[in-house]
């Protein structure tokens, strides 16, 4: 009898659950890197990692990591620029995800071994955060770009 009520009070909890997120904002931003409810596949592939990893992988998916746009709008920093595209050539890029990944030039030597690693979909963050095979790329590009060591650490040791 009380499983049955557990089971019932579940599937309504999952219900309300569904119906709160479908009227989310941060639904699509979220939707549009995981389309599956709640979110199985990252919770599969967050099992295969390692807890920092993990936590990379989280805040990599949720736009919430130690860059400076990110820690410029939660007031942490005055500015949100690439501190070093500034030395390197006085820019004002904001530090945002796309920019660390994909785009910055202090990181073209990592950046180069990981688009070599991950093949023509080097550039499709959804595509290489949605298989366990390429979302482990990630952290040996963060550990070769040495920004987020203050925040991670070494996220892959094995594989210095």
């Amino acid at each position: 009898m009380a499983e049955t009520v557990k089971s019932s009070f579940m599937v309504t909890l999952t219900e309300e659950w569904r119906s709160q997120w479908e009227k989310s904002p941060r639904r699509n931003r979220m939707m549009s890197i995981d389309k599956s409810f709640p979110f199985d596949n990252h919770r599969k592939l967050i099992n295969t990692l390692t807890r920092a990893q993990g936590s990379l992988l989280t805040q990599i998916r949720t736009r919430h990591i130690a860059l400076n746009v990110y820690l410029h709008k939660i007031k942490k920093i005055e500015l949100p620029n690439c501190g070093a595209c500034w030395q390197r050539s006085n820019e004002n890029n904001p530090e945002t995800l796309t920019h660390y990944l994909f785009e910055c030039p202090e990181h073209a030597a990592a950046r180069c071994t990981m688009d070599t690693a991950l093949g023509l979909r080097s550039k499709d963050l959804e595509c290489i955060l949605s298989s366990g095979k390429t979302v482990k790329i990630l952290p040996n590009y963060v550990n070769r770009t040495g920004r987020l060591k203050t925040t991670f650490g070494d996220v892959f040791p094995s594989q210095r």
